[in-house]
């Protein structure tokens, strides 16, 4: 089918993977065609499990989409401003791969892959995480590093931090721990139609 004939996407499976860490996280989920990359964003956040306490930066090939600033992102040919840019603009298609830089201390990479342009939803909700596995690491943990180190911590009752670490955490952490259930809830109160 010529492009111009080719039908436009109402939609966008991606799958995103936390780069360097492991158990491996990673989430599949579906967002509406025509959103701004700062939506995305916030639905990243969301699946994910961060918090948005910090910058962040999308990567596609040269270019660099995220919010602008006077000292580190200032909009060019190759710069764009994530509350203005959509989705639509670069023309996605299946198997397309963009980096999503999430915190530019801890700097946790993402890979995101677009799976596949949505023609049809299988029901009305346009936000849906579809699976995933596993949690992602606290904010401020200090990169993959850092969290390999807190891992060793609280998985060892013996270690001089592990008391500390355990209450810096909020108590309890589960590296193995991911509901899709109550993310969903989660994008469905922040962004569905009532």
């Amino acid at each position: 089918m010529p492009a111009k004939d080719k039908p436009r996407p109402i939609g966008y499976e991606f799958e995103i993977t936390l780069c360097g860490v492991h158990p491996t996280v990673w989430r599949r989920f579906r967002v509406p065609a025509d959103i701004t990359f700062q939506r995305l964003h916030e639905v990243i956040q969301i699946v994910m499990g961060w918090t948005d306490y910090h910058l962040y930066e999308f990567r596609y090939g040269n270019v660099r989409i995220g919010i602008p600033d006077d000292e580190t992102f200032i909009l060019d040919a190759t710069h764009f401003d994530a509350r203005r840019k959509r989705l639509p603009s670069f023309g996605f298609d299946r198997n397309d791969v963009l980096g999503y830089l999430y915190d530019f201390g801890d700097d946790w990479m993402h890979t995101l892959h677009l799976v596949m342009p949505i023609y049809h939803l299988p029901d009305e909700r346009a936000y849906f995480c579809v699976d995933g596995e596993n949690a992602c690491p606290p904010e401020d943990v200090g990169g993959w590093m850092g969290y390999e180190h807190f891992l060793h911590v609280i998985g060892d009752p013996n270690h001089p931090e592990h008391e500390a670490m355990q209450v810096w955490s909020g108590g309890h952490f589960d590296p193995f721990r991911f509901d899709k259930d109550a993310v969903n809830r989660v994008l469905r109160e922040r962004f569905e139609q009532r």
